[in-house]
Protein backbone atom coordinates (compact mmCIF):
# COMPACT_ATOMS: atom_id res chain seq x y z
CA UNK A 1 0.00 0.00 0.00
CA UNK A 2 1.83 3.39 -0.85
CA UNK A 3 2.20 6.10 1.10
CA UNK A 4 0.53 9.38 0.63
CA UNK A 5 3.82 11.03 -0.23
CA UNK A 6 4.71 8.54 -2.65
CA UNK A 7 1.28 8.91 -4.42
CA UNK A 8 1.94 12.72 -4.78
CA UNK A 9 5.33 12.31 -6.02
CA UNK A 10 4.53 12.42 -9.56
CA UNK A 11 2.67 14.83 -9.57
CA UNK A 12 5.02 17.24 -7.70
CA UNK A 13 7.25 16.26 -10.72
CA UNK A 14 5.31 17.24 -13.28
CA UNK A 15 4.19 20.39 -11.82
CA UNK A 16 7.72 20.86 -11.11
CA UNK A 17 8.43 20.20 -14.81
CA UNK A 18 5.63 22.40 -15.73
CA UNK A 19 6.70 25.85 -14.03
CA UNK A 20 10.77 24.77 -15.82
CA UNK A 21 9.37 25.15 -18.72
CA UNK A 22 6.58 28.31 -18.11
CA UNK A 23 10.12 29.84 -16.63
CA UNK A 24 12.12 29.25 -19.73
CA UNK A 25 9.72 30.12 -22.21
CA UNK A 26 9.43 33.24 -20.93
CA UNK A 27 12.93 33.88 -20.30
CA UNK A 28 13.53 33.17 -24.36
CA UNK A 29 10.11 35.79 -25.29
CA UNK A 30 12.23 38.43 -22.95
CA UNK A 31 15.73 37.80 -24.59
CA UNK A 32 16.70 41.06 -25.83
CA UNK A 33 17.95 41.54 -29.11
CA UNK A 34 21.25 42.01 -30.64
CA UNK A 35 22.35 45.41 -31.57
CA UNK A 36 24.21 45.64 -34.78
CA UNK A 37 25.99 48.02 -36.29
CA UNK A 38 28.09 48.67 -39.59
CA UNK A 39 29.68 50.83 -42.25
CA UNK A 40 28.28 51.04 -46.50
CA UNK A 41 30.89 51.83 -48.70
CA UNK A 42 31.27 51.99 -52.81
CA UNK A 43 33.85 50.42 -54.48
CA UNK A 44 36.02 53.38 -54.37
CA UNK A 45 35.60 53.31 -50.32
CA UNK A 46 33.21 56.07 -50.55
CA UNK A 47 29.94 55.97 -47.83
CA UNK A 48 26.75 55.42 -49.40
CA UNK A 49 23.65 56.89 -47.92
CA UNK A 50 20.30 55.64 -47.82
CA UNK A 51 21.12 52.34 -48.75
CA UNK A 52 18.69 49.86 -47.33
CA UNK A 53 20.03 47.21 -44.13
CA UNK A 54 17.18 44.08 -43.15
CA UNK A 55 17.36 41.33 -41.42
CA UNK A 56 16.32 38.41 -44.22
CA UNK A 57 13.00 37.16 -44.04
CA UNK A 58 11.85 39.56 -41.37
CA UNK A 59 10.02 42.77 -41.63
CA UNK A 60 13.28 44.43 -39.65
CA UNK A 61 15.45 46.93 -41.04
CA UNK A 62 16.90 50.47 -41.31
CA UNK A 63 18.28 52.53 -43.51
CA UNK A 64 22.44 54.02 -43.76
CA UNK A 65 22.88 58.07 -42.73
CA UNK A 66 24.65 60.86 -44.50
CA UNK A 67 27.83 58.72 -43.42
CA UNK A 68 27.12 55.66 -44.29
CA UNK A 69 26.52 54.19 -40.87
CA UNK A 70 23.54 52.01 -39.37
CA UNK A 71 22.11 50.65 -36.30
CA UNK A 72 19.33 48.23 -36.00
CA UNK A 73 18.32 45.85 -33.46
CA UNK A 74 18.05 42.53 -34.91
CA UNK A 75 16.20 39.54 -33.30
CA UNK A 76 18.18 36.76 -31.34
CA UNK A 77 17.14 34.10 -34.04
CA UNK A 78 18.72 36.09 -37.14
CA UNK A 79 21.05 34.88 -39.04
CA UNK A 80 21.35 37.14 -41.94
CA UNK A 81 20.97 41.02 -43.55
CA UNK A 82 20.33 41.85 -46.77
CA UNK A 83 21.94 45.33 -48.06
CA UNK A 84 20.41 46.65 -50.66
CA UNK A 85 20.43 49.83 -52.77
CA UNK A 86 19.50 51.27 -56.19
CA UNK A 87 22.10 50.72 -59.10
CA UNK A 88 24.28 48.35 -56.36
CA UNK A 89 24.15 44.29 -56.43
CA UNK A 90 22.34 42.95 -53.39
CA UNK A 91 24.31 41.30 -51.10
CA UNK A 92 23.89 39.07 -48.05
CA UNK A 93 25.81 39.10 -45.05
CA UNK A 94 25.94 35.91 -42.31
CA UNK A 95 25.79 37.47 -39.00
CA UNK A 96 27.01 35.05 -36.84
CA UNK A 97 28.60 35.79 -33.73
CA UNK A 98 29.49 39.30 -35.36
CA UNK A 99 28.08 42.85 -34.25
CA UNK A 100 30.56 45.15 -36.38
CA UNK A 101 29.95 44.64 -40.67
CA UNK A 102 32.18 46.58 -43.14
CA UNK A 103 30.16 46.20 -46.44
CA UNK A 104 31.08 47.02 -50.10
CA UNK A 105 28.67 47.71 -52.43
CA UNK A 106 29.33 47.01 -55.88
CA UNK A 107 27.92 49.14 -59.13
CA UNK A 108 24.97 46.90 -60.75
CA UNK A 109 25.84 46.72 -64.60
CA UNK A 110 23.02 44.90 -65.50
CA UNK A 111 20.37 47.97 -63.82
CA UNK A 112 19.90 48.92 -67.64
CA UNK A 113 17.05 46.23 -67.23
CA UNK A 114 15.47 48.23 -64.48
CA UNK A 115 11.56 48.92 -64.83
CA UNK A 116 11.00 52.74 -64.50
CA UNK A 117 7.43 54.21 -64.47
CA UNK A 118 6.52 55.93 -67.92
CA UNK A 119 3.37 57.78 -66.99
CA UNK A 120 0.42 55.55 -68.23
CA UNK A 121 2.63 51.81 -68.05
CA UNK A 122 6.25 50.49 -67.48
CA UNK A 123 9.55 50.06 -69.49
CA UNK A 124 12.82 48.93 -69.12
CA UNK A 125 15.62 51.46 -68.44
CA UNK A 126 18.11 51.29 -71.30
CA UNK A 127 14.46 51.81 -73.45
CA UNK A 128 13.71 55.00 -71.52
CA UNK A 129 13.45 58.09 -73.72
CA UNK A 130 12.42 60.86 -71.15
CA UNK A 131 14.38 63.13 -69.95
CA UNK A 132 14.62 62.67 -66.34
CA UNK A 133 17.52 63.96 -63.84
CA UNK A 134 18.00 63.02 -60.25
CA UNK A 135 19.53 64.86 -57.63
CA UNK A 136 20.53 63.17 -54.14
CA UNK A 137 20.55 64.43 -50.81
CA UNK A 138 23.84 63.93 -50.26
CA UNK A 139 24.54 66.40 -52.59
CA UNK A 140 22.45 68.68 -51.47
CA UNK A 141 23.69 68.53 -47.74
CA UNK A 142 27.21 69.46 -49.49
CA UNK A 143 26.03 73.04 -50.38
CA UNK A 144 25.41 76.12 -47.63
CA UNK A 145 21.80 77.14 -49.01
CA UNK A 146 18.46 78.46 -48.14
CA UNK A 147 16.23 77.62 -51.20
CA UNK A 148 16.24 73.80 -52.23
CA UNK A 149 16.17 74.70 -55.72
CA UNK A 150 19.95 75.75 -56.45
CA UNK A 151 21.15 72.27 -55.24
CA UNK A 152 19.38 72.15 -59.14
CA UNK A 153 22.09 74.23 -60.32
CA UNK A 154 24.62 72.49 -62.31
CA UNK A 155 23.71 69.12 -61.39
CA UNK A 156 20.75 68.69 -63.92
CA UNK A 157 21.54 68.82 -67.51
CA UNK A 158 18.70 71.49 -69.24
CA UNK A 159 18.06 72.85 -66.21
CA UNK A 160 19.14 76.92 -65.88
CA UNK A 161 18.29 78.34 -62.11
CA UNK A 162 19.23 81.91 -61.91
CA UNK A 163 19.42 84.27 -59.24
CA UNK A 164 16.56 86.39 -58.99
CA UNK A 165 18.00 88.83 -56.77
CA UNK A 166 21.16 89.85 -54.72
CA UNK A 167 19.40 89.71 -51.43
CA UNK A 168 19.60 86.70 -48.52
CA UNK A 169 17.22 84.55 -48.91
CA UNK A 170 15.80 85.55 -52.22
CA UNK A 171 14.87 83.19 -54.68
CA UNK A 172 15.93 81.74 -57.94
CA UNK A 173 14.34 81.50 -61.26
CA UNK A 174 14.29 78.03 -62.47
CA UNK A 175 13.76 77.29 -66.23
CA UNK A 176 13.45 73.57 -67.71
CA UNK A 177 14.34 73.49 -71.58
CA UNK A 178 13.76 77.16 -72.03
CA UNK A 179 11.16 79.85 -72.01
CA UNK A 180 8.11 78.20 -73.36
CA UNK A 181 6.12 80.78 -73.05
CA UNK A 182 6.19 84.67 -74.06
CA UNK A 183 3.28 85.74 -71.60
CA UNK A 184 2.44 82.76 -69.49
CA UNK A 185 4.40 81.48 -66.68
CA UNK A 186 7.18 79.58 -67.62
CA UNK A 187 7.91 77.98 -63.84
CA UNK A 188 8.06 74.32 -63.49
CA UNK A 189 5.47 72.29 -61.31
CA UNK A 190 6.87 71.35 -57.88
CA UNK A 191 5.16 67.91 -56.55
CA UNK A 192 6.62 67.43 -52.92
CA UNK A 193 5.45 63.95 -51.92
CA UNK A 194 3.12 63.61 -54.25
CA UNK A 195 1.15 66.73 -54.09
CA UNK A 196 1.27 69.21 -56.45
CA UNK A 197 2.21 72.90 -55.11
CA UNK A 198 0.62 76.15 -56.64
CA UNK A 199 3.89 78.03 -55.83
CA UNK A 200 7.63 77.46 -55.51
CA UNK A 201 9.31 75.24 -52.73
CA UNK A 202 11.33 78.27 -50.86
CA UNK A 203 10.03 77.02 -47.68
CA UNK A 204 10.93 73.99 -47.54
CA UNK A 205 14.34 73.60 -45.67
CA UNK A 206 16.91 71.42 -47.81
CA UNK A 207 18.04 69.42 -45.00
CA UNK A 208 14.71 67.99 -45.26
CA UNK A 209 14.94 66.62 -48.58
CA UNK A 210 16.02 62.83 -49.39
CA UNK A 211 16.18 63.48 -53.07
CA UNK A 212 14.86 65.38 -56.17
CA UNK A 213 14.23 64.40 -59.77
CA UNK A 214 13.38 66.40 -62.52
CA UNK A 215 11.10 65.22 -65.35
CA UNK A 216 12.01 67.59 -68.57
CA UNK A 217 10.40 66.41 -71.66
CA UNK A 218 7.07 66.13 -72.79
CA UNK A 219 5.82 62.58 -71.47
CA UNK A 220 5.62 64.38 -68.28
CA UNK A 221 2.23 65.84 -69.30
CA UNK A 222 1.31 61.87 -69.32
CA UNK A 223 1.28 62.28 -65.86
CA UNK A 224 0.19 65.69 -64.35
CA UNK A 225 -1.44 67.04 -67.96
CA UNK A 226 -0.99 70.95 -69.11
CA UNK A 227 0.53 71.65 -65.63
CA UNK A 228 3.56 69.95 -66.23
CA UNK A 229 4.58 71.29 -69.52
CA UNK A 230 7.42 73.41 -68.36
CA UNK A 231 8.24 70.48 -66.94
CA UNK A 232 8.16 68.74 -63.03
CA UNK A 233 10.44 69.22 -60.29
CA UNK A 234 9.56 65.50 -57.80
CA UNK A 235 10.88 66.56 -54.43
CA UNK A 236 10.90 63.29 -51.71
CA UNK A 237 11.43 64.16 -48.19
CA UNK A 238 12.78 62.63 -45.24
CA UNK A 239 10.33 59.61 -43.40
CA UNK A 240 11.30 57.73 -40.72
CA UNK A 241 12.38 53.98 -40.79
CA UNK A 242 11.00 50.75 -38.83
CA UNK A 243 14.81 50.12 -36.04
CA UNK A 244 15.92 52.22 -33.60
CA UNK A 245 15.74 55.77 -32.68
CA UNK A 246 18.13 58.17 -34.43
CA UNK A 247 18.83 61.76 -33.01
CA UNK A 248 20.71 63.36 -35.74
CA UNK A 249 22.47 67.09 -35.53
CA UNK A 250 24.11 69.05 -38.42
CA UNK A 251 25.68 72.43 -38.54
CA UNK A 252 27.10 74.33 -40.63
CA UNK A 253 28.39 78.25 -40.62
CA UNK A 254 30.62 80.49 -42.88
CA UNK A 255 30.85 83.84 -44.20
CA UNK A 256 30.78 86.13 -47.09
CA UNK A 257 32.73 89.01 -48.62
CA UNK A 258 32.21 91.17 -51.53
CA UNK A 259 34.08 89.52 -54.75
CA UNK A 260 35.83 93.44 -55.69
CA UNK A 261 35.22 96.74 -55.19
CA UNK A 262 34.32 99.48 -57.62
CA UNK A 263 37.60 102.01 -58.09
CA UNK A 264 36.39 104.93 -56.76
CA UNK A 265 38.17 108.56 -56.38
CA UNK A 266 39.03 110.21 -53.10
CA UNK A 267 38.28 113.86 -51.93
CA UNK A 268 41.20 115.60 -53.37
CA UNK A 269 40.75 113.56 -56.91
CA UNK A 270 36.86 114.42 -57.39
CA UNK A 271 37.76 117.84 -56.34
CA UNK A 272 40.04 118.40 -59.26
CA UNK A 273 38.26 116.78 -61.55
CA UNK A 274 35.42 118.91 -61.21
CA UNK A 275 37.49 121.64 -61.48
CA UNK A 276 39.00 120.35 -64.60
CA UNK A 277 35.15 119.97 -65.83
CA UNK A 278 34.86 123.98 -65.77
CA UNK A 279 38.29 124.96 -67.41
CA UNK A 280 36.95 122.55 -70.38
CA UNK A 281 34.04 125.30 -71.18
CA UNK A 282 35.87 127.92 -70.11
CA UNK A 283 34.04 128.47 -66.75
CA UNK A 284 37.38 128.33 -63.64
CA UNK A 285 39.58 131.03 -63.11
CA UNK A 286 42.59 130.00 -62.52
CA UNK A 287 44.09 133.17 -61.80
CA UNK A 288 42.37 133.28 -58.80
CA UNK A 289 41.28 129.60 -57.63
CA UNK A 290 39.71 131.08 -54.38
CA UNK A 291 36.93 133.05 -55.45
CA UNK A 292 36.42 129.99 -58.52
CA UNK A 293 36.42 127.05 -55.86
CA UNK A 294 33.59 129.77 -53.88
CA UNK A 295 31.26 129.92 -57.03
CA UNK A 296 32.01 125.86 -57.74
CA UNK A 297 31.58 124.34 -54.47
CA UNK A 298 28.98 123.89 -52.02
CA UNK A 299 29.75 124.98 -48.16
CA UNK A 300 30.05 121.14 -47.61
CA UNK A 301 32.50 120.37 -50.25
CA UNK A 302 34.70 123.64 -49.66
CA UNK A 303 34.91 122.22 -45.75
CA UNK A 304 35.71 118.78 -47.02
CA UNK A 305 38.23 120.34 -48.85
CA UNK A 306 39.94 122.69 -46.40
CA UNK A 307 39.60 119.72 -44.19
CA UNK A 308 41.19 117.26 -46.62
CA UNK A 309 37.96 115.11 -46.02
CA UNK A 310 37.38 111.91 -47.92
CA UNK A 311 34.74 110.04 -47.25
CA UNK A 312 34.03 106.23 -49.02
CA UNK A 313 30.46 105.64 -48.75
CA UNK A 314 30.51 102.02 -50.55
CA UNK A 315 32.90 100.67 -47.66
CA UNK A 316 30.42 102.03 -45.30
CA UNK A 317 28.02 100.55 -46.38
CA UNK A 318 29.53 96.83 -46.94
CA UNK A 319 30.68 94.12 -43.73
CA UNK A 320 31.89 90.69 -43.74
CA UNK A 321 28.57 88.54 -42.89
CA UNK A 322 28.07 85.56 -41.39
CA UNK A 323 25.85 82.51 -42.75
CA UNK A 324 25.00 79.79 -40.26
CA UNK A 325 22.45 76.90 -39.98
CA UNK A 326 21.34 74.25 -36.89
CA UNK A 327 18.99 71.44 -37.52
CA UNK A 328 17.82 68.61 -35.19
CA UNK A 329 16.05 65.55 -36.67
CA UNK A 330 14.52 62.34 -34.82
CA UNK A 331 14.05 59.40 -36.64
CA UNK A 332 12.37 56.09 -36.60
CA UNK A 333 9.70 53.60 -35.63
CA UNK A 334 8.65 50.30 -35.24
CA UNK A 335 7.25 48.14 -38.72
CA UNK A 336 3.36 49.53 -38.53
CA UNK A 337 4.56 53.12 -37.41
CA UNK A 338 7.14 55.41 -38.60
CA UNK A 339 7.96 58.70 -37.85
CA UNK A 340 10.78 61.76 -38.80
CA UNK A 341 10.46 64.96 -36.82
CA UNK A 342 13.21 67.95 -37.34
CA UNK A 343 13.58 71.30 -36.61
CA UNK A 344 16.01 73.83 -38.17
CA UNK A 345 17.07 77.82 -37.45
CA UNK A 346 18.96 79.42 -40.81
CA UNK A 347 20.15 82.67 -40.78
CA UNK A 348 22.35 84.46 -43.39
CA UNK A 349 23.33 87.89 -43.29
CA UNK A 350 23.96 90.09 -46.30
CA UNK A 351 27.23 92.27 -46.93
CA UNK A 352 24.91 95.24 -47.33
CA UNK A 353 24.38 96.29 -43.65
CA UNK A 354 20.80 95.37 -42.38
CA UNK A 355 19.85 93.27 -44.57
CA UNK A 356 19.86 89.41 -43.33
CA UNK A 357 17.33 86.55 -43.95
CA UNK A 358 16.27 84.52 -41.03
CA UNK A 359 13.84 81.02 -41.09
CA UNK A 360 12.25 78.65 -38.35
CA UNK A 361 11.06 75.15 -40.03
CA UNK A 362 9.42 72.69 -38.26
CA UNK A 363 8.47 69.45 -39.98
CA UNK A 364 6.62 66.22 -38.88
CA UNK A 365 6.20 63.30 -41.09
CA UNK A 366 4.26 60.11 -39.77
CA UNK A 367 3.34 56.77 -41.37
CA UNK A 368 0.91 54.22 -39.96
CA UNK A 369 0.28 50.75 -41.13
CA UNK A 370 -3.45 50.12 -40.72
CA UNK A 371 -3.72 46.37 -42.33
CA UNK A 372 -1.68 44.78 -45.05
CA UNK A 373 -4.19 47.17 -47.63
CA UNK A 374 -4.61 50.58 -45.83
CA UNK A 375 -1.87 53.15 -44.80
CA UNK A 376 -2.41 56.28 -43.32
CA UNK A 377 0.31 59.24 -42.77
CA UNK A 378 1.09 63.07 -42.72
CA UNK A 379 3.51 65.53 -43.47
CA UNK A 380 3.42 68.38 -41.76
CA UNK A 381 5.58 71.47 -42.44
CA UNK A 382 5.43 75.58 -40.02
CA UNK A 383 7.66 78.06 -41.40
CA UNK A 384 8.39 81.36 -39.79
CA UNK A 385 10.84 83.23 -41.61
CA UNK A 386 11.54 86.99 -41.54
CA UNK A 387 13.68 89.01 -44.60
CA UNK A 388 15.18 92.59 -43.87
CA UNK A 389 16.27 94.21 -47.43
CA UNK A 390 16.79 97.19 -48.83
CA UNK A 391 13.84 98.86 -47.94
CA UNK A 392 15.13 99.68 -44.53
CA UNK A 393 14.08 102.99 -43.11
CA UNK A 394 17.85 103.74 -42.64
CA UNK A 395 18.55 104.19 -46.15
CA UNK A 396 15.37 106.82 -46.60
CA UNK A 397 12.93 104.14 -47.50
CA UNK A 398 11.10 102.62 -50.50
CA UNK A 399 12.66 101.49 -53.47
CA UNK A 400 15.78 103.16 -52.90
CA UNK A 401 19.06 101.29 -53.95
CA UNK A 402 21.54 102.24 -50.96
CA UNK A 403 25.31 100.86 -52.81
CA UNK A 404 23.88 102.96 -55.92
CA UNK A 405 23.49 106.21 -53.74
CA UNK A 406 26.84 105.13 -52.09
CA UNK A 407 28.22 105.67 -55.70
CA UNK A 408 26.61 109.10 -56.05
CA UNK A 409 28.16 110.40 -53.31
CA UNK A 410 30.90 112.64 -53.64
CA UNK A 411 33.76 111.72 -51.40
CA UNK A 412 33.99 115.37 -50.00
CA UNK A 413 30.47 115.01 -48.33
CA UNK A 414 30.04 114.50 -44.45
CA UNK A 415 28.25 111.44 -43.43
CA UNK A 416 26.86 112.38 -39.60
CA UNK A 417 26.01 114.72 -38.20
CA UNK A 418 27.05 116.70 -34.40
CA UNK A 419 24.78 114.21 -32.83
CA UNK A 420 25.82 111.32 -35.02
CA UNK A 421 22.93 110.98 -37.21
CA UNK A 422 22.98 110.24 -40.89
CA UNK A 423 22.81 113.11 -43.07
CA UNK A 424 20.68 111.59 -45.83
CA UNK A 425 22.06 113.29 -49.21
CA UNK A 426 24.75 115.33 -47.57
CA UNK A 427 26.03 117.05 -50.70
CA UNK A 428 24.60 118.05 -53.95
CA UNK A 429 24.97 114.49 -56.53
CA UNK A 430 28.03 113.40 -57.11
CA UNK A 431 27.54 113.28 -61.36
CA UNK A 432 25.30 115.82 -61.46
CA UNK A 433 27.36 119.72 -62.14
CA UNK A 434 26.73 122.23 -59.29
CA UNK A 435 24.55 125.41 -60.00
CA UNK A 436 26.87 128.50 -60.36
CA UNK A 437 25.41 131.22 -58.46
CA UNK A 438 23.87 134.01 -60.61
Amino acid sequence: MATPYTSHFPKAILFLLLLLLATATRLIAQQPGNTISGKIVDAKGSALPGVTVQVKGTTTGTSTGPDGTFTLQAPPTATELVVSSIGYTPQTVAIGSRRQFSVTLQEDVKSLDDVVVVGYGTQKKSQTTGAISSVTSREISELPIADPRRALQGRAAGVDVTQAGSRPGQGVTVRIRGRRSINASNEPLYVVDGIPLAAGIDDINPNDIASMEVLKDASATAIYGSRGANGVVLVTTRRGTAGKTVVSYDAYGGFSQALGRVDIMNGAEFAEMKRESRRAVGNYDDSNPAAADQRLFSAVELEGIEQGRSIDYPSMLLRTAGIQSHQVGVRGGSEKTQFAVSGNFFKENGILKTTDFTRFTFRINLDHQINDHFQVGTSTLGVYSLNNGNDSPVYGGGRFSPFGGALNENPLGKPYDENGNLIFLPTPTACAPTPRPR
